[in-house]
Order: structure tokens, then sequence, then C-alpha cells
């Protein structure tokens, strides 16, 4: 790392003092009659120079050549890092500097012959600097180097077309850089599956012509289903498509309306670009949802109100309109939002305003040609809402039964969401406050916001209509975002979103322009270009950096929807016409395969709103002789129900089972009154997952008085332990003599080797240690070796007859507690050694010659290996070795005894003795609860502080209980923190969560003692995070906090 620093500093040292000589000084190096802002004539001067001898003027004219060289030097450099790292391990010499040298050369010198050659300025290669960070930086960050050389090369066309292009070429010219920018980032990120929520109801009911929740969404439905019909890839996947191009054509119109105000084109590419890679606007164009076709709407609302109002940034409003036309097609325009989404009324404000400033409605005009133009504009805007006619039509061939006129603007008008709506919430509620920011901060950064408020104050002072309108626009939708309780609150304020890259592109524009007025009485035409890119390069710098962060979280080419698991369920021996009842995560992929794909037709597969609903669903189908499974965890059957695994699913009847099927395999192992007398083993789970799926047949001989959990162990990895039957069916809940069926999925052990493991279970209590469990033995499973996997950190390490290409650890580790690593690569993985060690503990040792032996690396291999922790609290480099070889740790490493593969905070003592730890994940710090005596009917106000301990990739749930003295659920709220709107996958460890919460009561509250619960739960599975002591060991799956009563 020292050796690679010091020469690239070396590098970027001479380049800046030839280019601070070029440019700010009148240098030596620079002949007198060669026009300082011109490198045109420069390789003609040297061939003139080379052919006459002149050595001296040779030697000048390199000098100046010297800036370009350079600067395609540092771009060779950045594409052999990223093509070393892309195709490792199969371009290994690109990762040694006696060819990286060579080959970056090369790249410069052609790079230099090609820009004399087309006679372009040097300061439109300076976003080349944008990789020095990158080259800079030894971790291996595969997005971000991406990222960062294309964003170079995208802006060194931005800038060559700047200076090139006439200002009408970039009606056309700026749209196809957007698009350039834009459509290979969506492309790369988006799913191919079945997404959830109301992605996955789209990708059902488009295809179908049926009809989505309220608000019905008809013109959405309309044009998707026209994509739904391109003959590639998944029906989910065209529709994403379609999705996509809403997007696009919303960022392509919303550059439109910059460049038409007069922001210089650049900035408007810059602001509909920056626009379209933030976090929610980005998430909403690579799935199916209705929001990018909404955000097409606002845009082209903006350009018309432009276009009637004849804004400008650089002048007040000065004419009225005079296309009469044009009125009427901003209100065709706004009726037809309006199909889309009921939030384009917040732009009607701002068009009335528009219209009244233009002139088209006057009190000049007689009272009878305003009434007459309303009409016109009336008619205009509700010639769309004839697109509604669409859910009557559809649902009577769907339903078989009328719509009828109170269902129809039920639906139309979203009745069942106004209860969400809480028109004071602004007033009651400083937490909406705190949200509102958080969302406009995380999408925007606070330079961003900082240059559109600066913007926002420009467009005041020099057309304050336009700032009234827009101001207008961007407060309606703020302000019902501020009232609006949903978890997805980010997606109702885009069009806020939008009006904030508006002021953004005045705001830089603005910036520019002051800068040049300033420079130009002074300083050189050069200077003027060299500082307008430096200064677009720095205001682009947060974006880029936003999006390298952003692209990781929001990338969804990886994620199967849940299909594979959908395929296993769909699979398995399922009665004819049986009920799945679902909960929304399972719901998406389940129905998505019978409705897009028509798998299993015959099953009723449905989600409800609510515990309640669920259990009156469940107790008439199973009344009227239906089977049902559960796909979801629904309490209070044990007792009234005999349940039993079916694979991931349960079965509820009211018949017990009384024989193990004839795929299961006999046996006999006693535990107290509990027998195991079958099990079933399928090497490879039927859902897709590297895991193994194992049945278990229990039968009781005698009533169990106590909960017992069954503990599973394959070679040395234990499960936490659960109820049988998909953790459902408490063994004291159970029959004499029946039979449960209890299904396992147990990850599949990281091995170098096949082997066969013993595969062992225990029954104890619930929270048992280790030490008190005691196992008997099933069978022998066979587990192959390991393939190659993604883990998290990436690396490029070569260790002679293998590789390592990424590894898998926690950040964060308890003293004494064995570190788990996870190596994956190819090749021969034999005496690999990983250890903890102190920055200064680490001797790289002598260099000697690298050998690789290349045939080893068709192998691939997931290695697990753990670390001591046996440490001093503090943080630790983890370190690979590979005792008798050298290793070469990445691109321009030299050879080194030692790679460092990241850090690990050891810490027996971090949280504070009042702190609850759940799962060494996430941990509460402190509960605050005003109150303890409850009103019957009212409600529990409560503040929680949460942090994290470790980077959370899943999104955990809250569970809060309050539970009288006889167990009884009095009061419950499930969500995600901070009113769902911050999951925990979005949580950086270490950072303080402010969660407040309000529990609703029963009316029916006795006086008495009742207390209150609290934990947290995987919606997918409904596992809890188990709470831990200060040893690590699970003590209970939730906090249970005393002292509420109701008074007599």
């Amino acid at each position: 790392m020292g050796n690679k620093i010091a020469e690239l500093g070396q590098v970027l040292g001479s380049w800046w003092r030839l280019v601070y000589g070029r440019f700010w000084h009148n240098s030596p190096i620079l002949p007198e009659n060669l026009p300082q802002h011109d490198t045109i004539t420069l390789m003609t001067t040297l061939h003139t120079a080379w052919k006459e001898g002149d050595l001296n003027k040779i030697t000048q004219q390199l000098l100046n050549l010297a800036p370009v060289f350079l600067l395609w030097l540092v771009g060779g450099l950045a594409l052999s890092r990223i093509l070393y790292e892309g195709f490792f391990p199969y371009l290994l010499w690109l990762g040694r500097p006696l060819y990286i040298i060579p080959f970056a050369l090369i790249i410069a010198l052609l790079g230099t012959v090609l820009w004399q050659k087309n006679q372009l300025r040097t300061a439109v290669l300076l976003p080349l600097l944008l990789n020095v960070s990158h080259l800079l930086d030894p971790a291996v960050n595969l997005v971000a180097s991406r990222v960062i050389f294309f964003a170079s090369g995208w802006l060194i066309g931005l800038f060559i077309a700047h200076d090139a292009a006439e200002q009408r070429t970039w009606r056309w010219l700026g749209p196809v850089f957007v698009l350039a920018a834009l459509l290979p980032v969506y492309l790369l990120t988006m799913p191919e599956a079945v997404g959830q929520a109301d992605t996955f109801e789209f990708q059902v009911v488009v295809p179908q012509l049926g009809i989505a929740h309220p608000t019905g969404y008809p013109l959405y439905v309309l044009l998707g289903k026209l994509f739904t019909l391109i003959p590639l890839n998944s029906v989910a996947w065209r529709l994403n498509i379609g999705t996509m191009m809403f997007g696009l054509t919303a960022t392509c119109l919303l550059f439109t309306l910059g460049y038409r105000m007069g922001v210089t084109p650049v900035t408007a590419v810059l602001g509909a670009t920056i626009l379209g890679l933030i976090p929610t606007f980005w998430s909403q164009a690579i799935e199916a949802e209705i929001y990018t076709l909404h955000m097409l709407f606002i845009a082209l609302v903006g350009v018309l109100l432009r276009e009637i109002g004849h804004w400008s940034v650089n002048r007040e409003q000065d004419s009225v309109n005079r296309k009469k036309w044009l009125p009427l097609l901003l209100a065709f325009v706004l009726g037809l939002g309006m199909t889309n989404h009921l939030t384009t009324l917040f732009l009607l404000p701002g068009a009335a305003l528009t219209l009244l400033f233009s002139g088209t409605l006057s009190r000049q005009k007689s009272s009878l040609k305003n009434l007459k133009s309303l009409i016109f504009l009336a008619l205009a805007f509700l010639l769309p809402f004839l697109l509604y006619a669409y859910l009557p039509i559809r649902w009577q061939a769907i339903h078989h039964e009328p719509m009828g006129i109170a269902r129809f603007l039920d639906w139309v008008m979203g009745s069942r969401f106004a209860g969400a709506l809480q028109w004071r919430a602004w007033l009651d509620d400083m937490t909406r406050w705190a949200i509102i920011g958080r969302i406009y901060l995380t999408n925007w950064g606070g330079i961003n916001l900082g240059l559109a408020l600066f913007g926002l104050a420009i467009m005041v002072w020099r057309n304050w209509r336009a700032a009234l309108v827009f101001s207008l626009i961007w407060l309606g939708f703020t302000f019902y975002g501020l009232n609006y309780y949903v978890p997805d609150l980010d997606v109702f304020i885009l069009g806020a979103q939008a009006v904030v890259a508006v002021w953004w592109m005045v705001g830089t524009h603005s910036i520019l322009k002051m800068s040049e007025q300033s420079l130009k009485p002074r300083w050189p035409a050069h200077l003027h270009a060299l500082i307008f890119n430096l200064l677009l390069i720095a205001l682009m710098l947060p974006s880029l950096r936003s999006a390298s962060q952003n692209w990781v979280r929001l990338d969804q080419t990886q994620d199967d929807g849940g299909q594979p698991w959908g395929d296993g369920v769909l699979a398995l021996s399922l009665d004819e016409g049986a009920a799945i009842l679902a909960d929304s995560e399972k719901i998406a992929p389940l129905y998505y395969l019978q409705q897009a794909e028509g798998v299993r037709p015959d099953l009723n597969i449905m989600v409800l709103p609510d515990e309640t609903a669920y259990r009156a669903e469940l107790d008439s189908r199973i009344a009227a002789g239906q089977t049902v499974y559960l796909a979801r965890f629904l309490p209070g059957l044990a007792g009234i129900y005999h349940l039993r695994s079916l694979g991931s699913l349960t079965e509820v009847s009211t018949q017990p089972m009384t024989m193990i099927p004839d795929t299961a395999v006999s046996t006999n192992l006693e535990f107290d009154h509990i027998s195991l007398v079958g099990y079933a083993v399928d090497p490879v789970s039927p859902y897709g997952s590297p895991e193994l799926g194992i049945t278990l047949y229990w039968q009781a001989s005698a009533p169990v008085t106590q909960p017992r959990h069954v503990y599973l162990r394959l070679g040395e990895q234990t499960t936490s332990g659960q109820h049988p039957a998909n953790n459902t069916y408490p063994t004291n809940a159970w029959k004499d003599g029946e039979i449960v069926a209890d299904f396992h999925s147990l990850p599949r052990p990281i091995l170098t080797e096949a082997a066969d493991l013993t595969l062992a279970v225990a029954v104890a209590p619930p929270f048992a240690a280790a030490n008190d469990l005691k196992w008997q033995t099933i069978t022998a499973v066979s587990i192959p070796a390991a393939q190659t996997t993604n883990l998290p950190h990436p690396v490029r390490i070569e260790m002679g007859s293998s590789v390592i290409l990424s590894t898998g650890f926690p950040s964060h580790s308890r003293p004494q507690k064995p570190l788990p690593v996870l190596l994956s690569g190819f090749g021969e993985p034999t005496d690999i050694q990983v250890k903890l060690e102190a920055a200064a503990q680490i001797h790289e040792g002598t260099a000697s010659p690298l050998t690789t032996d290349t045939d080893a690396y068709e192998r691939p291999f997931t290695l697990a290996q753990t670390a001591v922790t046996d440490l001093e609290n503090g943080r630790y480099h983890l370190t690979l070795r590979r005792p008798g070889h050298m290793l070469h740790c990445g691109w321009w490493q030299p050879a080194s005894e030692v790679c460092v593969l990241g850090d690990v905070e050891i810490s027996g003592a971090a949280l504070p003795e009042t702190a609850v730890n759940y799962n060494d994940q996430i941990a509460l710090l402190n509960l605050d609860m005003p109150r303890q005596q409850l009103t019957p009917g009212g409600t529990l106000e409560l503040t929680l502080a949460w942090t994290a301990l470790t980077p959370l990739n899943e999104d955990y749930t809250i569970f809060l209980q309050v539970l009288d003295a006889h167990d009884r659920l009095v009061g419950q709220v499930d969500a995600w923190p901070l009113q769902g709107t911050l999951p925990t996958s979005q949580w950086q460890p270490g950072e303080p969560i402010t969660d407040p919460h309000t529990i609703p009561l029963d009316s029916d509250l006795p006086p008495g003692e009742y207390r209150l619960l609290v934990g947290w739960y995987l919606l997918a599975d409904l596992r809890r995070l188990p709470v831990l002591n200060e040893e690590g060991q699970s003590i209970d799956d939730k906090l249970v906090v005393p002292g509420l009563f109701v008074s007599e």
C-alpha cells in the first residue's frame, strides 16, 4: 500500500506541477506564440520540431502534452484495475505493476493522439481525476469503481457536447445524455422475479386486466398491459421494463423543463440525472409501480406550466400566453394524471395560479369569456376520467356481479386508506417533521439540498411567479406526507422531489453564471472552461458517492422474489382445492405463480388484513370441509386444531395424524414421554436454497405438561430450538397418540470436501443451555463440498494454487467467542490461517517471486474458518496467511506474507448495563414510558431507543404486546421502526434510533396488573431474535416489562 501511494503520489504531483504551470502561469515550458487555452496544434508543432531536430522545442511540446497524457494515464490505471478485479482470476497480470504501467501508458498514448486529432480542450478530460479516489483505496469495491469510471466517461462526453453543440441541439441531445446515464443503471439493478406488496399485485393484475387495489389505477393497468405483451423474459420483468420507461420519460421531461426555463443545458442534464438517481425514484423505476408514471405527469405538467407562464430563470415574466390550446392541454394532462394517482390534485393550485398569471383567466376579460374558458377547461379536465369506467366493466367480467355506485366511489376515492390520513399530524406529532426531513436528507444529501434552497431564493428574486407556483406544488406534496401514516411514505412525496430537482437546477445554474461573470473580465477563456468543469464535477460528486453506496441496497438482480420457495410449496402434495392463507410476503410468489404462470389453479391462495380475518376465514373453511394450509403464524390454534408440517406450510385439521407416510424412515428415539417415530431427509431443499429439508415425526405416549423445543445438530452446527410443526404446535397441546409432522430447514455446513455428517436431535425446555442438551443420533447425512459463494466482502487475493474472491465475517464480536470467517474462491485452499491482529503486530515480511498455478483455479470452494477472539476490547485487523506462501493481496500490491481482510470490533462491554441485547444484532438502549397506569380504551405511549450492533441485511419487525395477569392480549403493535419508515436494513451500526410508539388498548381492561412484551421477529419465518445475557446465552425471545396496572 505504501509503495502504491508513493508511486501514484509522484504521478499526481508531476501532473499538478505541469497543470499549475500550464494553466495558471506563463511558464517557460509554454511557448508564447501558442494560445494558452488551445492544445490543438501541439501534435503538429511537435512533428515539425522533430523534422527540424529542435530538441528544445520537442521538449517544450512534450511537456505541454503532459496534462492530457497524465489525465489519460489515470484513466488507463483505472481501467487496468477494473479489468483485473472484474475478470479475476483470468487477468492476473493486470494486477502487477510491471504490466499495469505499460498498459496504462499505451492507453494514455492512444488517448492523447486521439484527443489531439479531434482538437479538444484539455479541461474536458478532468472527470478522469474522479478515478483517483478509487485508485488510492486498497479495498475492492466493484460497484464504486465501475460507477466512477462510467461517470467520468459520461461527464467527458457531456463536456465535449457543452463545448461543441449548438443551443438548439440540446433539445434532443440533453435527453440522450439523461438516458445514457440512467438506462444502464436501471437495467443493471432491475429484478426479473416477482416483487412484494403493490409490485407483486400489479405483476398479477395487469397481465389479466384485473382490478388493482384502490384507487384502481386504470391508466397504469392499461398501459402496463401493452408491456406484458413483449415476448421476452418473465411477465414480471416486462412490467418492470414498462415502469422504467415511464421513469426515463419523466427525467427527460424534467430536463426539458429546466432547458426551457433557460438553465444551462449541462446543468439541466445533471439535475434530471440526479433526480433519477435519488434512492426513492431509483427504487420505483425498476419495479412495477405507478409512481414513475405519476412523475411523468408531474414533469409534463411542469413543462406545460412553463410554456404557459413563459418562465425564465434569467428574467421576470414579461408576456402572456398566446397559445390558446396550451391551457386545454394542461387541463387534459391533469385529468389524465388523476386516473393514475390522486395526489395529482396537488398540482391544481399551481396550475390555477399560472392560468391567472398568464391571462387565460383575467379581470380584463368579460365574465362570459371567463366562464366559457372555465367550461372548456373543466371538460378537458374531466374527459380522462372516463378511464375509470374500466373498473365497473372489468368488475362485472371478473366477479360476475355489478360493482355498484357505492363500491365504485369507495374504490376510486380510496376510502379504505382514509384512516391513515390524519390532517392534524403536522401539529400533533413532531416525529412527522423528523421523518420528512430524513427522507429529503437521505435522498439529496446536505449539499444538494443547500443548492436547492439557493435555487429557490434565486427563483424568488428573478421570477417570483414561478417560485410561488413551484413552492405551492412542493408544499402540497410535503404537507400530505406530514399527515399520511404509511410505511412507504417517501414515494408519496416524489412530486416534491421533482420540485427540489428544479430548484437544484436553478441554484447550480446561478452559481455557474456568477462564477463566469466574476472571472470573465480578469481571467483568460481557457480558465473559464477549467473552472466550469471543476465546479460541475464538484457538484456531481455527492450524487456519485450516494449512487455508489445505494447501488448495493437497491440492486435487485439477485432477488428471486421468493419464487424458488413458491415453486417448492406448489410442488408439494397439496390436497385438491385446498386453501393457503399466506402473509404479506409469502403471498407474492404463490399468487404470482398461480395467476401469471398458471401453477396449481385449483388452490385458493389469499392474504387477509389482520389476525381476526385470518381466524374467521380458517374456521369457516375448515367447517366447510376444505383443507387449509398456513404460510404464516396464526396464534390460538393449538389445543383447538391439530397442526402438522407439510414442508414449510402448516396444515390445520380437525383430525390427528395417526401414521407416518411411506416416504419416511421409521425410528424410535425416546425423550421422556415424547418419541421420534420417523424422519425424512431431503439433502437438497425443495425451496431452492442451499439448505437441507428435514421432517421429523413425533408422537407423545403420555400428556406433556410443559412446552418443549426441538433442537437439531448437523456436524458441529446447532439450531436455536423451536416448537414443532414450524414453531406453531407446543408439545403441551398434543393429544395422546397423535403423530406430529415437524419440518426443519437447516443450512448446509461449509465443507471443502464431501463428508457424511451426523444428524442428531434433542428435546429440551426453551432456551436450554447448550451443555444441558441430550443429543440422540438420527442418521448420517451426505454433504457435498461447498461451491463458490458471493460473500459480502469482495477481495482479490492470490496465493499460489488458490485465489480468494470474497469473504464474510461479523464486524463485531464478543471476547472468547470464536469469530466465524467464510472464504470463497477457486483452487486448493490448504493451510489457510485467519487471525485478529493489531495493526502494529502485522509484518509483511520480505517479498519474493510470486508463483501461480492457474490449472488449480478450475475448482470452486467456500471455506469456513474461525478466528480466536481471546483479546482485549478494541478494533483489530482480520488477517489471512498461508505459511510457506507469499500472497498477492490485490491490484498493485506487492507480494506479502499477510493480507488484511477487514476490521473487527471486539467488545464485551460496549452496551450500558441497562441495555437489552437481541442476538448481538440490535440493542435496546432505553425504554421511556411516562405512564404505567393504563386506561380502558386508551393508549400506551412509549419511546424506544435502539442501535444496531452489526450491519443488518434483513428488515425485522418490532412487536409490542400488553398482556394481563392471565396472558390475555389487550394491546398490540407490530411495525417497522419509526412509524414503518426506517427498516432495520437501513440502520448503520452504532447509529441511535429514537422510535416512538402508541399502543391502542382494549376497552375491556379489568383492574389488575399488566406487563409489556418487547421483541423482534422476521416476518419471512416468524423467528424471534433471542435476548442474550452478558455471556451471550439465550435467555428469552422477548423483554418483559412489568409494572403496568389498571386502578380500581
